[in-house]
């Protein structure tokens, strides 16, 4: 089984942002040259410090390179997993709860969207970017898991089940959290847009996912400070990758080719932003907006607002709707081959310029990222 880890470095949030792998690509086709294949993370030295050869891409010190192992990354995640469960069960028994450490078995694949067995060329042809193609299909509650999964497998289900309407909210909270706050508590900005309260994990899960990861998504916890670090060293890094010849060179071919399509964009991401604009009225028919789902209330209301959106099913379009939908789609397919087309060389090129500046990067900053990588786990 393969599992895309929920506890990513930001290493691989780096990687994402310049635009390295495109919607439809596997893990694989993404993973750095067939050079990195040799560069395995190195043996822990003195005081975590590793020793020997390092790797000279990101995604081979996280363990994302050629040399990836789907049945390791598996067996860490279960590990981790494990582990996070007992903390919950001790910590829901403090408070007067049972709770028995649960590690779903998805089987042997998680099926994450549709045309997971398309190539690449025939993903783009039938979906475009995955972005206004899959509007309706999302809402279809079998393709984002395994079909066999069945929550009454977990005995925390049917426990919860057991309890009375007042007893499953504070079994909610004692185990989640709260997030409450009222109107009073929401600021504005000069254009009046609203700024919520900052949100602060409480509740045995968050407890436990902070203790076994140094505070991840807690903060002050000890990886949000080293991120916090490493931030600004790796936009520094994306602005030098950026600024380097070669790539400026790649990007203007794109342009000049996508332009030739008959499409006139300044980057990937007015790309990608021309589609999402253009969606935005339809993600308001299907989840609401921020007054309807009551953020002014509490944040328990507005997960249960969410709950109810995402089981109604896919919203009814008028015949209006649904023929500007058809034309995004279109527009959207047309707009992803050109893309695809104008990209034939664009991620090998990207790659091998990253490559060159991550292994400095790595040399320069082995104490920061080292302390990611075991706090991850990894």
């Amino acid at each position: 089984m393969r599992v895309v880890s929920l506890l990513l470095g930001p290493a691989l949030v780096f990687a994402a942002c310049g635009g390295a792998a495109n919607v439809g690509e596997s893990a694989d086709s993404a993973a750095p040259d067939a050079s990195e294949a040799a560069d395995a993370a190195p043996a822990g030295g003195e005081a975590g410090q590793p020793t020997g050869e390092l790797p000279s891409s990101l995604a081979s010190f996280f363990g994302y390179g050629d040399d990836f192992d789907p049945a390791l990354e598996q067996a860490r995640y279960e590990r981790q997993e494990l582990e996070a469960q007992q903390l919950i069960r001790q910590c829901m028994a403090q408070q007067g709860w049972e709770y028995t450490p649960f590690v779903p078995d998805f089987g042997e694949e998680v099926f994450f969207g549709p045309g997971d067995d398309l190539s690449r060329e025939e993903w783009v042809a039938q979906y475009g970017f995955g972005i206004s193609t899959t509007f309706t299909e999302q809402f279809d509650q079998d393709f984002s898991v395994e079909e066999n999964f069945d929550p009454t497998d977990d005995p925390n289900f049917i426990y919860r089940d057991s309890l009375t309407p007042a007893e499953q909210i504070a079994y909610d909270r004692a185990l989640y959290g709260s997030f409450d706050f009222d109107e009073s508590d929401i600021e504005y900005d000069e254009d009046g847009n609203p700024i919520f309260p900052e949100f602060e994990p409480s509740g045995c899960f968050d407890e436990a996912y902070g203790e076994l990861f140094g505070g991840f998504g807690g903060e002050g916890g000890e990886i949000e400070v080293v991120y916090e670090e490493l931030g600004p060293l790796y936009e520094e890094l994306f602005q030098r990758i950026e600024a380097d010849p070669r790539v400026v060179e790649l990007k203007g071919a794109w342009s000049g080719c996508m332009g030739e399509a008959g499409y006139t964009f300044a980057g990937q991401d007015d790309m990608y932003m021309s589609i999402e604009e253009r969606m935005s009225g339809f993600y308001e028919l299907a989840y609401g907006t921020f007054d309807e789902q009551g953020f002014a209330e509490s944040a328990d209301e507005v997960a249960v607002t969410i709950v109810e959106f995402s089981e109604s099913g896919a919203p009814s379009l008028t015949p209006e709707q649904e023929a500007d939908l058809a034309d995004l789609n279109d527009y959207e397919i047309a707009v992803a081959t050109a893309d695809l087309e104008c990209s034939a060389d664009y991620e090998d090129v990207y790659q091998r310029v990253s490559q060159d500046y991550e292994a400095d990067f790595i040399e320069a900053n082995i104490g920061l990222l080292t302390q990611v990588r075991e706090l991850e786990g990894r």
